[in-house]
C-alpha cells in the first residue's frame, strides 16, 4: 500500500467515523428531548424535527416531516422530493404516525439509495423512540385519571361515612333502618 492509497483510507475512515458521530450526536438530542415527560406532543415532533438535520449526511439539503394523525411537523420550506427514507411511529403494533428525511436535491450515492446505513437505523430508532414516548404518555395519563377516580370515590365514601356517623349520633332510629 503505497502513501496515496493510505491517505486514501485514513480520509475514507475519517469521513465515516465523523457521520457516526453525527448520527449518534442527533440520537443523543432525541434522547435527552424524550427524557423530559412534561412536554407535550406538539412540543416533542417540532424539538424532534429540528435535531434531525444536522444527524444525516448532508444536512444543508435535509429536511424532515412528522405525521402523527393528521397532524404534521415539518422544517422550514419542506417539500416532497424523491430522496427520502421514512419509518414508522408505532404503538402496540399499530402505525400512529409517521417519520419521513428527505434530501431537496439529488446526491451521491450511497448504502440505500442516497442515504448511509447508519442513516436507515437511525431514522428506524427515532420512530421507535417516538412510539415508546407516546405509549409513556398515554400510561401515565391514564394512571393519572384512574388516581383521579379513586381520590373522587375514597371522598364520596368520607361524605357517606360523615353523614352515617352524623346520624347515628343523632337518630339511632332512623340509622337503623337505613342500615337494613
Amino acid at each position: 500500500m503505497n502513501d496515496r492509497e493510505s491517505s486514501k483510507s485514513a480520509t475514507e475512515l475519517f469521513s465515516t467515523l465523523h457521520e457516526r458521530a453525527k448520527e449518534l450526536s442527533c440520537l443523543y438530542k432525541v434522547e435527552e428531548i424524550l427524557s423530559n415527560f412534561n412536554l407535550s406532543l406538539e412540543e416533542v415532533f417540532r424539538r424532534v424535527i429540528k435535531v434531525i438535520p444536522p444527524g444525516w449526511q448532508f444536512p444543508e439539503l435535509c429536511q424532515a416531516r412528522i405525521t402523527y394523525g393528521s397532524e404534521v411537523y415539518a422544517t422550514p420550506d419542506f417539500e416532497e422530493t424523491p430522496h427520502f427514507q421514512c419509518a414508522d411511529i408505532r404503538v402496540h403494533d399499530t402505525v400512529l404516525g409517521r417519520i419521513l428525511v428527505s434530501y431537496r436535491k439529488p446526491t451521491p450515492e450511497a448504502d440505500s439509495g442516497p442515504f448511509l446505513k447508519g442513516e436507515v437505523k437511525l431514522i428506524q430508532t427515532i420512530g421507535e423512540r417516538l412510539g415508546h414516548f407516546i405509549l409513556h404518555q398515554r400510561l401515565r395519563q391514564m394512571f393519572e385519571e384512574m388516581s383521579e377516580e379513586r381520590r373522587d370515590v375514597t371522598e364520596a365514601k368520607e361524605s357517606w361515612r360523615i353523614a352515617l356517623d352524623l346520624l347515628r349520633n343523632t337518630d339511632q332510629n332512623l340509622f337503623l333502618r337505613i342500615s337494613r
